[in-house]
């Protein structure tokens, strides 16, 4: 509280002081001394425009509606047409505005002109939902979030998150592309891989298609079409509504899930080439394998009047790929050198933080609730993250052939059949003893191990010869024995080696 009390009180200090307190330099009549008319801040990943008032232009207001950012604020100076008023928004509320103007008249139309102390309130408000919840929210993965975001701002255009299964790669990839995309309809295309899968899917093919004959008859005949991704870059590549010029600017984010599951070679061809962010764009054109045919529109019932791609195929230089794997599994393929070149990679891993790891799970199991250590659902979660380290530090650590990469993670306890009768119960509970944390902790720890652990594990040391005795070693009641002799060897712990 203490730090959030502080960022607010620094902030406003900056927005509202005067240069003698450190504020804006401005002059007594209102004028910006160092004539920037604006100046943006970032709390936590989260991005600030601040706009005076005073004399905005309409290209200056723009980068309200195109601007990369999470929260518009205009203010006052003195001697302004509205003095002592403020409007406070997130994007989302600029993105149809024409001009300033509008921008006044909805906000008088709303009733969002401020005061300065119902500003100062709204501000506290939201850095403090930054600070708290939204941030649990994120997983505690704001290093990967933030990460992740700066690569995409300084070029990366192919990205692969590798992990262990169930720690959020996709999830993250979603972010990130939310993050950018945030006034676009759209915000990302969703593709997963799976053996079967292959060129025709991905970039052209040809495929069966219905129509109807000038009699009316229906017929079936085979014409080249755009697979998913060739599809999609037509899209980017053909956008007519641009009236601000800024489609080129704008990013959009095409994400592979589980990419490894697909014959990579076989699914991308020729494409390896133009993947790389320098053979991008149109002055880098292919030719595909049916470049000899017309493509056939689906949608339209007819052949492209206009292919933006007639002369060779083009990968758009503000297309963002994002693929997402883990590579223990048995059944994936391995990704060829050559392709691994052409992608930007970022492990992302369990967290080994107790707390950190509590709050992650937290958000699975009540994601509408904020961390309190003192709560039963927080000590419920911090439990379970208990557990889970238990088996990757104590056991996976230790056993011959694995590693982190098969380290349990969080998403073992998402989506778990019975977890709403779960929560019913719960909600019952008056109380936050060690007693009732324990009784709900375990009977969700024993759902999760029956329906998926068991097995999981089993699967992981199959043909070691130590099935049994390692899987027995993970269960819950090892893990209650394991503690208690944590728990004795700290009780009898001399003072002086505790402190």
């Amino acid at each position: 509280m203490e730090d959030q009390d502080s960022t607010v009180k620094d902030t406003l200090k900056k927005i509202i002081g005067d240069k003698k307190d450190g504020g804006i330099p401005i002059n007594e009549k209102g004028k910006w001394l160092d004539k920037k008319q604006r100046f943006d801040f970032t709390l936590q990943g989260y991005k600030f425009k601040v706009y005076s008032n005073n004399k905005i232009t309409n290209e200056q207001f723009k980068t309200l509606v195109y601007g990369d950012y999470n929260y518009g604020i205009i203010y006052n100076t003195p001697n302004t047409d509205i003095p002592k008023t403020w409007i406070f928004e997130g994007k989302d509320w600029f993105l149809k505005l024409q001009n300033v103007n509008a921008m006044y008249q909805r906000a008088k139309r709303e009733e969002n002109l401020l005061k300065q102390e119902d500003f100062e309130k709204k501000f506290k408000k939201i850095i403090k939902e930054i600070m708290g919840k939204d941030l649990i929210k994120m997983g505690d993965k704001r290093d990967d979030f933030t990460y992740l975001r700066s690569l995409v701002e300084n070029g990366a255009t192919q990205i692969i998150l590798t992990g262990a299964p169930g720690n959020g790669k996709t999830r993250l990839a979603k972010k990130i592309a939310e993050e950018f995309c945030q006034e676009q309809t759209k915000k990302y295309e969703l593709v997963q891989f799976h053996p079967s899968y292959d060129y025709t899917d991905f970039v052209e093919g040809i495929r069966p298609v219905e129509y109807k004959d000038q009699d009316g008859n229906e017929k079936v005949e085979f014409r080249k079409v755009d697979g998913i991704f060739k599809k999609f870059c037509r899209k980017v590549a053909d956008l007519k509504d641009d009236p601000d010029g800024k489609n080129n600017e704008r990013k959009y984010f095409f994400i592979i899930d589980e990419i490894n599951r697909a014959d990579l070679s076989k699914v991308f061809g020729e494409l390896m080439y133009c993947l790389e962010t320098d053979k991008r764009g149109s002055e880098n054109r292919i030719q595909t394998q049916y470049a000899n045919l017309h493509t056939y529109n689906p949608e339209e019932g007819d052949y492209y009047s206009e292919d933006i791609f007639e002369k060779g195929f083009y990968i758009p230089k503000n297309v963002i790929i994002i693929g997402t794997m883990n590579d223990i599994d048995r059944s994936v393929e391995s990704m060829d050198f050559a392709l691994r070149r052409r992608f930007v990679w970022r492990e992302i891993t369990v967290q080994e933080d107790e707390t950190k790891l509590a709050k992650t799970i937290m958000e699975i199991l009540f994601p509408d609730e904020t961390w309190d250590e003192e709560s039963l659902k927080s000590k419920i979660s911090l439990q379970v993250a208990k557990y889970i380290l238990y088996i990757n530090k104590q056991q996976i650590d230790k056993q011959r052939g694995l590693n982190k990469h098969y380290y349990i993670s969080q998403g073992q306890f998402s989506n778990i059949p019975g977890v709403e009768k779960w929560k019913e119960e719960l909600l019952l509970e008056e109380n936050s003893t060690d007693e009732c944390v324990k009784k709900y902790a375990e009977k969700l720890i024993k759902d999760v191990w029956n329906l998926r652990l068991e097995s999981l594990l089993y699967e992981y040391v199959r043909g070691e010869g130590n099935e049994e005795k390692f899987v027995n070693e993970c269960n819950l009641e090892a893990f209650k024995e394991w503690e208690k002799v944590q728990k004795n060897a700290q009780n009898n712990t001399p003072s002086e080696e505790k402190e």
